[in-house]
């Protein structure tokens, strides 16, 4: 008799920890599982942000050389080489789910577009680009709307 209360006993531990204690245990797994990957998706957010500032800004800063004629060939032949390594670079860094990658990625996009527009002008294929300005401040613009949704 005293080795069948036992056994309920024993059967009774098993069915509340069974019942009650895996599910709650299995709930904060998942929960730190969410959790850590939200802190990954942020750093990856940031990270995309601060490549795509430092492209955007480098690419500003060096395109202005060439907005007028005569351009040197040799100059924007390299200049266009290392931006589209650059921009090739920020891309792979903001693929991740984060909305803050997203209009980084718009930002890159816009960027690359300009950078084309003046190729194909220095190339002669193109009688210019009507007001580079324009594009420069929607690409600061998306790129400070990212540095928002990232918490920058």
């Amino acid at each position: 008799m005293g080795g069948l209360i036992k056994l309920a006993i024993l059967a009774a531990v098993v069915y509340f920890g069974y019942t009650q204690l895996l599910p709650r245990y299995r709930a904060h797994r998942e929960s730190q599982a969410a959790h850590e990957e939200a802190d990954q998706d942020s750093q990856q957010a940031h990270h995309c942000v601060s490549v795509a500032e430092s492209v955007s800004s480098d690419f500003a800063g060096e395109i202005r050389q060439f907005s007028r004629p005569p351009v040197d060939a040799g100059m924007w032949s390299t200049f266009m080489i290392q931006t589209s390594g650059q921009l090739s670079s920020a891309d792979s860094a903001c693929r991740c789910p984060h909305e803050a990658c997203t209009s980084a990625a718009a930002a890159l996009l816009e960027q690359r577009r300009l950078l084309n527009r003046f190729d194909a002008m220095v190339r002669g294929t193109s009688t210019g680009i009507s007001n580079p300005a324009v594009s420069l401040e929607r690409i600061n613009n998306l790129l400070a709307r990212a540095r928002s949704e990232a918490g920058c």
